[in-house]
């Protein structure tokens, strides 16, 4: 089952004759899970697919960001401060303190990425109970 996706195409050229064309970049929760994936695909007949599960590269994340837009997750309740340290901690790396810093003052961002990102990661919040979660989406540019 696929919860959110999000597209983006990047312009490339084509390794074996080219000719101009486009790397097609996408973000989906399927099975509880957020996967990435790229590919291209050209008229001489080369062509690739590759992903994987979690965060795609930098570069990828970028694209998706401004053709399929971003969001925040931000925590609107003061009942969830402990878990959103812990979760943040645990799952995004944040240390302890800057974790804090970040709910200090309520509604807090949790965090800020593609829709898709975004969506997973209040999805997974909600799962364990955690009052007040909310996604924020921001334009497409």
């Amino acid at each position: 089952m696929v919860a959110a996706m999000g597209d983006a195409k990047i312009p490339t050229t084509c390794a074996a004759c080219k000719a101009a064309g486009h790397l097609q970049v996408s973000q989906e929760i399927r099975d509880g899970m957020l996967h990435w994936k790229e590919s291209f695909g050209c008229g001489c007949g080369h062509g690739f697919e590759t992903g994987g599960v979690g965060l795609p590269s930098k570069g990828l994340r970028a694209a998706l960001l401004l053709q399929d837009g971003g969001a925040e997750v931000w925590l609107d309740d003061e009942r969830g401060k402990a878990v959103a340290v812990k979760v943040m901690q645990a799952v995004l790396g944040v240390p302890e303190a800057e974790a804090g810093m970040l709910v200090k003052k309520i509604p807090a961002r949790l965090y800020h990425g593609t829709r898709v990102e975004a969506a997973f990661i209040a999805e997974g919040l909600k799962r364990t109970g955690m009052p007040g979660i909310r996604v924020a989406e921001q334009p497409k540019a």
